[in-house]
């Protein structure tokens, strides 16, 4: 759930705070048709906006959240930073907050020095692969 039912929309409260606005129900991954329920694209940043968590809703049931830890497990594996919220924090403008400070320069910066690590890393592990 993206949020969208919960008041004013994520998306509409990050232009207001004149934020990069996330696209909703966003595709992130290659191959399988997962989705963010919001994504910054470009910044690597992601928010999963968690309903239900008090009746019993998907998230919290076995298997679907078996699926979820897939998909999350997926998503960190490229590089991507999510922020878990609820409706509730949504509509607070607490999820707002997090997002200011998941894209302060020194987040920014931080998240960027993650990438380039992984990407040596991997590119590591691909000569020694070759040189095998």
């Amino acid at each position: 759930m993206s949020g969208r039912r919960h008041g004013v929309s994520l998306a509409l409260q990050c232009r207001a705070a004149r934020l990069p606005e996330p696209e909703a129900e966003a595709r992130f991954h290659p191959t399988r048709r997962w989705k963010f329920d919001y994504l910054f694209r470009g910044f690597g940043l992601a928010v999963e906006v968690q309903g239900g968590n008090f009746v019993r809703g998907r998230h919290v049931q076995g298997a679907a959240l078996i699926q979820e830890y897939e998909k999350l497990n997926a998503a960190a594996a490229l590089g991507y930073r999510i922020i878990f919220v609820t409706p509730r924090q949504v509509a607070n403008g607490q999820a707002l907050a997090a997002i200011e400070a998941a894209l302060t320069p020194a987040a920014l910066m931080t998240a960027i020095g993650a990438v380039r690590a992984i990407e040596a890393i991997q590119a590591s592990v691909a000569r020694d692969v070759e040189l095998r």
